[in-house]
């Protein structure tokens, strides 16, 4: 597929000014503006393909979670983009508490989304799980009823892992301790922290990389960077990817990139075309081949190359208030010694 290199990053000070511009009426200009967590190539491709269908321009502001919730709560009074999206569940709790997001009012969402993968304001657009990876060249799975099961003596200076920081890991932690309670999650923390192979460092492709280089012997990491080591121009990557092999506790934490409509967004009608525009099937086919990320589309099969890596039962996670655990679990974290 090709790259579209016209696509520009509009900075935020474009995006405020665009964002006023096209509030000068009724609000229908053919304009769609984003705020989005999402910061994956291929998402480049997906607007231009949006813009060429339906002459709508999109303008897209990218930042980490945390920026662009904290950003769309300031502007609530006067809200500057018409559509949230963000890579994790965590921030769907505030955006509701702090209503944020509006009724998407799709016709067609209802039939189309997975089970448990949308609310009445919010919608997931893709999947993507938490697993523990190994060296296939070098070592086999061993027995995990749980996450918690790392702390077990077998793990010993074994574990490779990023930032207590980082939201993929917080999320995790908030999952255990809405779904299991705080025991179960202290066991995990500890077991991450024991049994650690270095300081926690870098990405999740970081801690492959460093696997296969003999760093560590398990890799806690988003099954979807598999994908897309394996299609990644650097060679390095996918050599990496082809001996990635991993495992999944009983049952699994699959995280959601999701989207709602702001309230008081000028361009409703855009924003809601978009979120049909992602969960068609064309969209859903791009994101599992070049992301990794597992369909939401209830209706679109999962390609092959992704069907081990989502073979997994999921952890029954209320995503709508999976951000309430979250300060506790960074809590608990730091105070276990989880840098």
């Amino acid at each position: 597929m090709r790259k579209f290199l016209g696509f520009v990053l509009v900075t935020m000070l474009f995006a405020v000014l665009a964002g006023c511009g096209n509030r000068d009426g009724d609000g229908e200009a053919n304009v769609l503006n984003i705020y989005s967590s999402r910061h994956y190539d291929i998402d480049f491709d997906i607007v231009a393909a949006f813009e060429e269908q339906t002459g709508i321009t999109v303008n897209m502001i990218q930042g980490n979670s945390n920026e662009i919730l904290e950003r769309a709560i300031r502007e609530s009074a006067n809200p500057q983009a018409d559509l949230f999206i963000n890579v994790g569940a965590a921030t769907l709790y505030t955006a509701l508490e702090e209503n944020l997001i509006i009724p998407h009012g799709s016709q067609t969402v209802g039939t189309t989304v997975r089970e448990g993968l949308l609310g009445d304001k919010w919608v997931a657009l893709a999947t993507r799980a938490r697993l523990i990876a190994y060296d296939n060249e070098v070592g086999s799975p061993v027995a995990l009823s749980r996450y918690s099961d790392i702390a077990n003596p077998e793990f010993a200076g074994s574990i490779l892992v990023r930032s207590s920081t980082n939201i993929y890991n917080i999320s995790l932690v908030a999952a255990l301790l809405q779904v299991y309670g705080e025991e179960e999650a202290q066991r995990f923390i500890d077991g991450i922290v024991n049994n650690l192979a270095r300081p926690p460092q870098g990405n999740d492709r970081d801690q492959a990389r460093a696997m296969i280089a003999g760093e560590g012997r398990f890799a806690i990491m988003n099954n979807y960077y598999l994908q897309m080591m394996l299609v990644d121009s650097d060679p390095t990557n996918v050599m990496v990817g082809q001996r990635v092999g991993w495992m999944f506790p009983d049952q699994a934490f699959e995280d959601i990139s999701w989207a709602g409509i702001l309230n008081g967004a000028a361009n409703e009608e855009n924003a809601r075309l978009f979120i049909e525009f992602m969960l068609e099937a064309e969209q859903q086919r791009i994101l599992m081949e070049y992301n990794g990320e597992a369909p939401a589309n209830r209706h679109v099969q999962i390609i092959n190359a992704l069907v081990e890596q989502n073979d997994f039962i999921r952890m029954p996670v209320d995503f709508e208030t999976l951000g309430r655990y979250t300060t506790r679990a960074a809590i608990m974290m730091d105070l276990a010694g989880w840098r």
